[in-house]
């Protein structure tokens, strides 16, 4: 797994803050990095190249592969890491709101949506890793959930890391009574959000009791609340390395309608987000066979 590291870089430091969590992983699964620089179709100057060598120099790896392609950026990394066969993509993210944020995010946004490569988003500012130690996984039962597992398993396996597994109940809002509509809820089940945390806690007792015996260290936690900050609050707690989740990669108004914790995490957390994409309409058993082969021990790579 993991075994091709592609990160673009564009010359700024806000970029370069995704190298040391690209080497942490290339060194873990024994891989190699390949820095790109898109540039703009007029530049010729040579100073693309330079830039990368440099980088490549001062990191003190014969390994590393310097790639300069002209054209528009999210076009061009979606085309190497396809071309090129990459694992993974680790790039930064300004995680901003607002029109900021829209223009800040267009290139990560673009390549989530057009690549099936796992896009790791790294916040300049956030936890600076060089060790992955412990590693965070929001599950919630779902086979995209239980893509986002396997993925996590064998990087754990690779890294010796322990998996810390969180799932949380969001309360049922009132608009789902149809009080948005001016209908009072004729009865609201005061017992629904205890019953469903229980069954959770049940779900993540025996996730946890499989992966320990298949010999990953794991914990979990079962809370009720808000998504995001549950899982903020136990990687914070947890001193998390790397949030590793599911995405259908939805923009747009499908995105508007069924929310996004992914999207929310990449814009708030501390730490950086593992993103797998889950292709709409993919097959459940997919996904839970990829997390049932990295659970008995079959080859990750």
């Amino acid at each position: 797994m993991f075994k091709k590291v592609l990160v673009p870089l564009d010359g700024t430091p806000q970029a370069a803050a995704a190298l040391p969590l690209a080497r942490t992983i290339a060194h873990t699964t024994e891989g190699s990095l390949l820095l790109l620089r898109v540039t703009d179709e007029a530049d010729r100057s040579g100073d693309p190249e330079r830039y990368l060598h440099a980088i490549a120099k001062e990191l003190q790896d014969d390994s590393i592969e310097c790639i300069v392609r002209r054209g528009t950026a999210a076009d061009q990394i979606v085309a190497i890491a396809r071309d090129l066969s990459a694992d993974v993509i680790v790039m930064a993210t300004h995680g901003r709101v607002g029109i900021e944020r829209i223009l800040a995010s267009s290139v990560a946004e673009r390549v989530l949506t057009h690549s099936q490569v796992p896009l790791v988003l790294v916040r300049p500012g956030g936890k600076r890793v060089t060790h992955l130690k412990t590693l965070l996984v929001p599950t919630d039962g779902t086979a995209g959930a239980a893509l986002a597992l396997g993925t996590a398993v064998g990087l754990a396996r690779a890294s010796n890391a322990r998996l810390v597994l969180v799932e949380a109940i969001e309360p049922i809002p009132l608009w789902v009574y149809g009080a948005d509509y001016g209908v009072a809820p004729s009865y609201i089940d005061p017992a629904w959000e205890d019953e469903a945390v229980t069954s959770a806690d049940t779900y993540i007792r025996g996730l946890v009791s499989r992966l320990q015996t298949a010999g990953v260290k794991a914990q979990g936690h079962a809370l009720k609340g808000d998504a995001v900050a549950a899982i903020e609050t136990v990687a914070d707690e947890a001193d998390a390395d790397l949030i590793i989740m599911s995405t259908h990669a939805y923009t747009g108004p499908a995105r508007t309608l069924l929310g996004s914790t992914a999207d929310a995490l990449v814009r708030t957390a501390k730490r950086p987000v593992l993103l797998v994409r889950r292709p709409a309409g993919a097959p459940d058993y997919e996904a839970a066979q990829i997390a049932d082969a990295n659970l008995v021990g079959a080859p990750t790579g």
